[in-house]
Parts: C-alpha cells; structure tokens; sequence
C-alpha cells in the first residue's frame, strides 16, 4: 500500500483499444465495468486499490471522466471511500502538446469508514489554465472571465460531478422547487 500517487495515465478510448486491453480493462474494472470505459479509469482503479486508508492520489484524468455513464461506478467508489480534495476541469484542448483532449486533475484522499466530506476546491477553467492554477496553489477564491475558483461541498454530488459554483447551484435548486 502506498502513501501518495502522482500519476498521469494514457487516455485511450474504447474505440481505440485493442482487443487485449479491453479485455484487460474488463478484468480490472470488474463490477465497476459500464458501456465504454476509458483506459485510464483501469490506472484509477489499480491506485485506489494500492493506496493506504488516508493516502493521497493525484491524477490528470479525461475531463469526461466528471461526467459520463462509463466512469459513474468510479466516482461513486471515490465519493464513498474518501474526500475529493480539488478538482479542476480545464475545456482548453492546447495543454499537452496533441491537444486530443480536455483534462481535469483530481487531487483525493482515501479515508475508509470516515468522511470528513470538507469542501472540495474547484476550479472551471475556460482559458489560461497557468494563471488559475497559480490562483488555485495560492488559494485564492477567485473568479474572472477565463476562470471560476470556488468551494463545493462533494456530498452534494449526484451522479455527475457537476463543478457548478454555489451561486448556480443555489440559482438550479430555486428553480427546482
């Protein structure tokens, strides 16, 4: 069991993988498996299982990975043994050299059998990712055109990791009732 991991996986879609790797994927995932998981939720899950009660993980994940129907066990699994910590979604595509896909980092602690659920620093970048993660290191709750900084609070999480800042949420759930 590890202390801390650091780890940045190969995206690979499902429409790209070999048949062997999907079939590793498969075995991996095992009940977690759903549709069309990205080989990167493998690595997520291997570090999640290879990580001490109040380790940390950081990760640079597929910004979908917030989102879709093929990472919903994972995030439930994350949500229910442990804290997310920060978490950013950048929609710029030019942070890595080929620019396939948007990212998102996430920064968790794995604590079995307590949650302490602390609100979870989030930052939405549109643009200049640097400048907001300067911001972000610094703890600044800000907020500028290119980007918003802000707390959310994790238990409040559905299915989706929808990174709304307060204001919105508080706005969707009004309209709700």
């Amino acid at each position: 069991k590890l202390d801390i991991i650091w780890m940045n996986p190969p995206f690979k879609g499902i429409q790209t993988q070999t048949t062997e790797e999907k079939s590793y994927l498969s075995t991996i995932l095992g009940p977690l498996k759903t549709k069309r998981p990205d080989l990167s939720l493998g690595f997520l899950k291997i570090a999640f299982e290879k990580l001490k009660n109040e380790g940390f993980l950081g990760m640079v994940l597929p910004a979908s990975f917030l989102d879709n129907a093929s990472s919903k066990p994972l995030r439930k699994e994350l949500i229910n043994n442990g804290d997310v910590m920060t978490i950013c979604k950048f929609d710029e595509y030019s942070l890595f050299q080929r620019g396939e896909t948007r990212i998102a980092l996430l920064v968790y602690r794995k604590k079995l059998n307590q949650h302490s659920f602390s609100h979870t620093k989030t930052l939405y970048c549109k643009t200049s990712a640097d400048k907001a993660l300067r911001d972000t290191l610094i703890a600044r709750n800000d907020t500028k055109p290119e980007w918003e900084l802000f707390k959310s609070d994790s238990t409040k999480w559905g299915e989706e990791w929808k990174l709304l800042p307060v204001k919105i949420n508080y706005i969707l759930n009004k309209l709700k009732c």
